[in-house]
């Protein structure tokens, strides 16, 4: 965006101008992504759709106002063999910020930064992969796709649901969602629904080494509900706890519906997890891995396997369960 402006000024003639535009898109760029990422990890209370998208652009706005004074007068006094300081006082410098372009590439940027921000808003409202194939009309027709799922479950959420407040128990369910974040978009996973107490993640089939890090999103989720225990103790007297299936197979995906359309998955696949799910429970575990699963990975020495059951889908076609134990440092830590 910052190299669009000289060319829509038709400055082809002046490279300092394009120089300009890169260096100025850049750093607002990274300023930017620094906030974007500061926000998410510090988790900052949500806000109304209107009132987070005039606060962003207006900050953003702000960084790109300071951002082009400080690189015009960096780049323009080199140029003119002044120093930093002294181009800032002098009348080359004034003349641009009260009679030339300047309120013209602020106003460039808040057009730009308001478009930016809502993007990035309804990216976070509306997961953004979905939403670019929606765009791009990838799933207008069904396609075939070879995926890894993980079913995260609130363990005991009926007696929550009693315990607490109708109100209090959303509360309690969406800061738990809001925990398991940082886990799952570090992994590059999907989130593809949430049912009640449950939160259905998906990624494609890549590499052995690259699909381990599906189970390592469960590891990262617990740690970070671990080391927010003390939160969910303060304000609700408990703290959650979840477990956890991993599967894998071929689904069709596509889009279903006009209005309100929406990315849906079809397959064996999710029919199996559910039966997995009722598997998890009656086992006691926390973490259930299907055996297709498992030869879609390189587990790493730490990841130690035991198998937990067999899963009689059908007569022929059986599919071996097994749990996962987290060796660290010589300390087994059971899951």
């Amino acid at each position: 965006m910052g190299l669009l402006y000289p060319v829509i000024n038709k400055e082809f003639e002046n490279p300092l101008a394009f120089f300009n535009g890169f260096t100025i898109g850049f750093l607002g760029g990274v300023a930017i992504a620094f906030h974007e990422d500061y926000r998410f990890y510090k988790k900052i209370k949500r806000e109304h759709f209107i009132i987070r998208l005039l606060k962003s652009v207006t900050l953003y706005t702000f960084y790109f106002a300071i951002i082009v004074a400080l690189v015009i007068a960096l780049t323009y006094g080199t140029s003119n063999k002044l120093g930093f300081i002294q181009y800032i006082l002098g009348p080359d410098f004034k003349q641009f910020i009260f009679h030339g372009d300047y309120i013209v590439i602020v106003l460039y940027a808040l057009f730009f930064c308001g478009l930016v921000s809502f993007t990035l808003i309804m990216s976070g409202k509306i997961e953004s992969r979905v939403m670019f194939n929606m765009i791009t009309g990838k799933y207008r027709k069904p396609i075939e796709e070879n995926r890894i799922f993980m079913a995260i479950d609130l363990n005991n959420s009926t007696e929550l649901a009693e315990k607490l407040e109708e109100e209090e128990y959303y509360e309690f369910l969406n800061t738990f969602y809001l925990d398991l974040m940082p886990a799952i978009i570090s992994t590059n996973g999907q989130i593809y629904r949430y049912v009640g107490d449950q939160v259905l993640i998906s990624w494609h089939v890549s590499t052995p080494a690259r699909n381990i890090a599906c189970l390592r999103t469960y590891f990262m989720a617990k740690n970070e509900v671990r080391k927010n225990k003390e939160k969910y103790l303060a304000r609700w007297g408990l703290s959650p706890s979840f477990k956890a299936v991993f599967h894998c197979g071929k689904v069709v995906a596509g889009e279903i519906g006009d209005l309100k359309s929406q990315f849906v998955f079809h397959g064996e696949v999710l029919n199996q997890m559910r039966i997995m799910e009722k598997h998890c429970r009656s086992k006691a575990v926390s973490v259930l891995l299907s055996k297709p699963y498992i030869e879609m990975v390189n587990l790493p020495a730490y990841y130690k396997l035991q198998q937990c059951s067999v899963l009689n889908i059908t007569a022929t076609d059986p599919i071996l369960l097994f749990t996962v134990h987290h060796s660290t440092k010589g300390k087994s830590i059971t899951n």
